[in-house]
């Protein structure tokens, strides 16, 4: 019997070759390849590969999310009881912001990728917390806008926050 993570993975990597023939950039005969290389890609092309790579993306957090959600239920259940697991757990299903401004924290500490807003009442500040997809991450600063089941990670430039945007990620404790 295959691993969960060995039968995603090879579901990944079957969309990916499946996606890539419908959007035409699959495997092509050796004479064909010749005549494919001196034409540019048509806008419908590479539209196609647009939406087939944002798809492959969703797919891969989508299960990189449940392996660490499996993992973290599985580290849950280990020696040690209940106070052990507790620790471990899934803590929710965040949605996360990001800003970019220099300074400090609210623990006093600088800012860094290292830091993420929390609202204390829902995790204390110091906590490390896992946000799937992102890593590890101390709950060091919060914000006004910050309540709730709502994150907001520092980046480096306001150009990295835009390309981040808003997104939704499981987020568990990390010790």
């Amino acid at each position: 019997m295959m691993s969960r993570t060995a039968t995603g993975a090879g579901l990944v990597v079957t969309m990916a070759v499946i996606a890539g023939v419908l959007a035409g950039i699959g495997p092509r005969f050796l004479g064909d390849r010749a005549v494919a290389q001196a034409l540019p890609p048509t806008t419908e092309q590479i539209a196609r590969t647009g939406a087939v790579q944002a798809d492959l993306g969703r797919a891969r957090r989508t299960a990189q999310d449940e392996f660490v959600q499996g993992l973290a239920e599985r580290l849950a259940g280990l020696d040690g009881g209940p106070s052990r697991g507790a620790d471990r757990g899934f803590v929710g299903t965040f949605t996360i912001t990001c800003y970019a401004l220099g300074g400090h924290t609210a623990t006093g500490q600088p800012v860094s990728t290292d830091v993420v807003a929390v609202d204390p009442r829902v995790i204390p500040l110091g906590t490390r917390i896992f946000i799937g997809g992102l890593g590890i991450r101390t709950a060091s600063d919060t914000g006004g806008a910050i309540r709730g089941r709502r994150l907001d990670i520092w980046l480096p430039s306001t150009d990295a926050c835009r390309q981040f945007g808003v997104q939704r990620r499981s987020v568990y404790r990390a010790t």
